[in-house]
């Protein structure tokens, strides 16, 4: 088993007053979400100790997968046009994505939360609730503090099951370079999003692409697809193609010639390269017909190959011109 530290806040009791005038405790703010993370059955099996004590101790029986993901306001989110849900559930889905990316599930969740305004966190804790509802990942504990701005670091928790995960530095030449969807969604949104447009408003493809940057979704199932089919190398599209497309091509000393980028509708070739958000996983594989076969099992789109890995480490192209490692520089 493993231990972790539990959902608290810092050692002195900070004390918030209302915009109606009532006192508000951060322990009360706590005790609040722990009873919803109950109610949402979110609080890990019957052998898991997740918030209420010092730490959290989780039962795994193989190798435990671990990543952390933080997004900051005026950084991850602009709250002219994201609410405060919006960041929490970004938060997640940002997480999430990690363990995608390497073809694990969760097995459950840390946050950790500054605010600089305690009454509202209802509204951020309902963001990062309804994210870990929808790929039911456990929420186990994490931190609370006061602070100038809004910043949510999630660490998210995944078990190998007794089988390799996959990573980023096993592309091989020949393999076929594939995506799990189109790409482009977040930018189009966020530029959307820019020019005043809702949610609430747009036509169907500009709502989805509002979506897609405010809600981020983890690829959790085709990733564990992909590592089922035995794929030699993914990751996540998180800061956009050109510059994941670099990093995976770097870890595994090899070069790239691609032939096609699929382009959401709306979005501009440019967005889909380069605007980043989109979360989608770019992966290698040499057996096309293996992984088409596990994703249909899996009951998510069929990988949409655009291009190939060759031998040259130097070479970086995208129909014959070389491309650059563009994207979403932090």
């Amino acid at each position: 088993m493993i231990g972790l530290a539990m959902l608290g806040s810092s050692r002195a009791v900070h004390v918030r007053l209302t915009k109606e005038g009532v006192i508000v405790t951060e322990d009360e703010v706590l005790a609040a979400f722990a009873k919803s993370v109950t109610a949402a059955g979110l609080g890990g099996g019957s052998d898991t100790q997740g918030i209420g004590d010092d730490a959290a101790v989780v039962p795994i029986s193989d190798s435990l997968v671990t990543s952390v993901d933080v997004v900051v306001e005026g950084v991850h989110g602009d709250f002219s046009f994201s609410s405060l849900k919006d960041f929490g559930w970004r938060a997640v889905g940002a997480a999430l994505s990690d363990l995608a990316a390497m073809g694990v599930l969760p097995v459950g969740l840390l946050s950790s939360v500054v605010t600089p305004s305690l009454d509202r966190f209802e509204e951020l804790g309902a963001g990062i609730l309804a994210a870990a509802t929808a790929y039911s990942c456990p929420i186990l504990g994490g931190d609370l503090s006061g602070g100038p701005v809004w910043s949510v670091s999630i660490t998210v928790l995944g078990e190998t099951g007794g089988r390799p995960v996959v990573h980023r530095s096993g592309a091989r030449p020949g393999d076929h370079l594939v995506l799990t969807g189109p790409l482009g969604a977040a930018a189009r949104g966020l530029e959307l999003l820019q020019r005043g447009v809702t949610r609430h408003d747009a036509p169907a493809d500009d709502a989805t692409a509002i979506e897609r940057h405010l809600r981020p979704i983890p690829r959790l199932d085709a990733g564990v697809a992909a590592r089922r089919a035995g794929v030699h190398a993914m990751c996540d599209v998180s800061d956009g193609l050109g510059i994941d497309l670099d990093r995976l091509m770097h870890a595994s000393g090899t070069g790239v010639a691609l032939e096609d980028v699929p382009v959401f509708p709306g979005a501009t070739e440019e967005q889909a390269v380069g605007g980043g958000d989109d979360y989608e996983l770019l992966i290698a594989t040499d057996d096309l017909e293996t992984l088409r076969d596990e994703f249909a099992r899996a009951g998510v789109a069929e990988p949409i190959v655009i291009g190939q890995v060759v031998q040259d480490a130097s070479i970086r192209t995208f129909r014959g011109t070389h491309i650059i490692a563009s994207g979403w520089r932090h």
